[in-house]
C-alpha cells in the first residue's frame, strides 16, 4: 500500500513530510523528508553560509500503528560550512540525539509498561526486549541531584 505526500501534521506529529506509506510483512515504513533548514556551524557559528551537502537518510522506530511496528525512513539534507568546510545535520524534533527511536515512542513505552510486560511491548514495537527494559529503566531513574 503507497499513499501520497501529506503537509497536514496530526497532533503531536514529528515534523516530517510523508511521501510514501509501505507495508512490509507485519510492519510499516513511512519514507519522508524532513524541512530544509540549514543548521549553524558549530565551528563558526551562527551567521556562516552553509551549503547542501547532500542527504542522508536516518531510520528510527515510532509508534506502533494498527497494532504493527513502524519504521520512519526520514531523508535529511547534510550542510557543509563554506567557511571551514565542517558538515553539520539539523536536529530533528522529536528524536532526541543519536537514539534510534523517537520520544513519542519512548513516551508510549513508558505508559503502556502500567499494563502489559516488556516482552508483548517488545512484540508490539519490533524493538528487541532488552531495548525495550533499558528505555523504562532510564524512564524510571531519578533526575541526577533530586
Amino acid at each position: 500500500m503507497a499513499m501520497n505526500a501529506s503537509t497536514t501534521p496530526a497532533p503531536g506529529a514529528l515534523p516530517i513530510i510523508v511521501e510514501t506509506v509501505h507495508e512490509r510483512g507485519r510492519s510499516l515504513r513511512i519514507a519522508g523528508r524532513a524541512e530544509d533548514c540549514a543548521p549553524s556551524c558549530g565551528h563558526c557559528g551562527p551567521g556562516t553560509r552553509m551549503v547542501r551537502h547532500g542527504l542522508f537518510t536516518r531510520q528510527v522506530r515510532d509508534l506502533p500503528q494498527d497494532g504493527r511496528p513502524t519504521w520512519l525512513a526520514v531523508r535529511v539534507t547534510r550542510w557543509r560550512c563554506a567557511r571551514c568546510g565542517h558538515t553539520a545535520m539539523p536536529a530533528l524534533t522529536g528524536i532526541p540525539g543519536r537514539r534510534r527511536m523517537t520520544q513519542r515512542l519512548m513516551a508510549w513505552l513508558v505508559d503502556a509498561a502500567a499494563t502489559r510486560c516488556a516482552a508483548q511491548l517488545a512484540r508490539e514495537t519490533g524493538l528487541d526486549e532488552k531495548t525495550v527494559r533499558e528505555v523504562l529503566g532510564t524512564a524510571r531513574r531519578p533526575a541526577a541531584g533530586a
